[in-house]
């Protein structure tokens, strides 16, 4: 077992186990890298983070927070207090590093991308005008930036013998609990 497991298996419990939370393990350094791919900028990710962890000519001693803000270039390299701002963290376009004891922040956010629009066929009158024409990748990027909650959970499936469209079903976790047998009507007629 490696010795970041624990820290990043509660890391990516508190996000739900999303689709598209990733963990990078980085064991050269004793490190996970966690991001979620739908909104961070994945060439920061690669190029600014992991990039210099990989290359580094020297190991990290004791003090590994000092290694990793001589040897990453992105600024400012936070600790988290608690699990939970990690997971806030990755939730507002960040990456965490995950050591044996400690969260550590890195800024890893890009551009900002569209903001869902009004679809042009469905005019509501009342509500949200929120339209989602792009990949699911996109789409569930609009819905992270726009619901910033470790609760929302995003399911993939896979549905169809010929087409295989691939499908998301997102929930609130704590208001629609999937033993409570709200989500498994859904996701059976699926």
């Amino acid at each position: 077992m490696r010795s970041t497991q624990k820290t990043t298996q509660k890391l990516v419990q508190a996000l739900q186990h999303g689709f598209d939370v990733i963990v990078r393990p980085v064991p050269e350094v004793g490190v996970d890298v966690v991001y979620v791919s739908t909104i961070a900028d994945l060439t920061r990710v690669e190029e600014r983070l992991l990039g210099p962890i990989l290359r580094a000519h020297t190991r990290p001693g004791r003090d590994l927070e000092t290694w990793l803000q001589n040897t990453l270039q992105l600024g400012e390299l936070t600790r988290a207090q608690s699990v939970d701002d990690a997971a806030c963290a990755l939730l507002e376009s960040h990456a965490v590093i995950c050591t044996p004891r400690h969260y550590f922040v890195v800024n890893v956010q890009g551009p900002r991308r569209r903001t869902p629009e009004e679809p042009a066929a469905e005019i509501a009158i009342r509500g949200p005008r929120d339209g989602f024409t792009e990949s699911i990748e996109t789409n569930a990027s609009l819905i992270r930036t726009r619901l910033r909650d470790r609760q929302l959970v995003l399911e993939t499936f896979i549905i169809g013998d010929r087409t295989r469209t691939k499908v998301l079903l997102a929930y609130i976790a704590d208001g629609s609990v999937p033993s409570s047998g709200v989500i498994s009507p859904f996701v059976s007629s699926l």
